[in-house]
């Protein structure tokens, strides 16, 4: 690993930890004791890890396509969305849902190391790395919530992420 690509770790590390340090202290222990108990945490974390499993259980009927773009709210029986993306596309789009959304995931993230690694100078691999602590916070988000119900304001950070690394790809091409 050269110095380049520690400094991109260690950037994004800090980040990560800048993120959890400032996050109210009640918010913070939340999560540790979800993150200790699980479902037993409290109602709240038991009623997500029912909607996930009744996801799950879903997709076990339609394994290939799942039951189409928001249709957990209608089949689920709880009247809502899954609170997880990843369980909301496998329910709705199954493994080629789950496929498309890997994807829409990991391909940006791709991107954005080999923007880090490529950067002319200090200052742009600064900025992939901001970029990247962005893009990881939103796929860390769409653990606990759906990323086209809950976070729509991500959909045009994807998009401008997306826009920057095409732009820049032509640019250094």
């Amino acid at each position: 690993m050269c110095s380049s690509d520690l400094s991109f770790v260690a950037g994004l590390v800090l980040l990560v930890l800048a993120v959890v340090a400032v996050q109210e202290a009640p918010t913070a222990q939340r999560y540790l004791e979800v993150a200790k108990r699980g479902a037993e945490a409290d109602a709240s974390s038991r009623s997500r890890y029912e909607m996930m499993a009744r996801a799950v259980a879903l997709w076990h009927h339609h394994p290939v396509i799942g039951y189409g773009y928001d249709r957990y709210r209608a089949e689920s029986g709880y009247g809502t969305y899954s609170h997880s993306t990843p369980f909301e596309v496998l329910s709705g789009g199954g493994m080629i849902g789950v496929a498309f959304f890997g994807a829409f995931v990991l391909l940006p993230l791709v991107g954005l190391a080999r923007l880090f690694r490529r950067a002319p100078d200090g200052e742009s691999r600064q900025f992939a790395a901001a970029l990247t602590g962005v893009w990881i916070v939103f796929a860390v988000g769409c653990l606990f919530s759906v990323a086209f119900t809950d976070q729509r304001d991500f959909v045009q950070i994807y998009a401008a992420i997306c826009g920057y690394l095409q732009r820049q790809r032509l640019a250094w091409a």
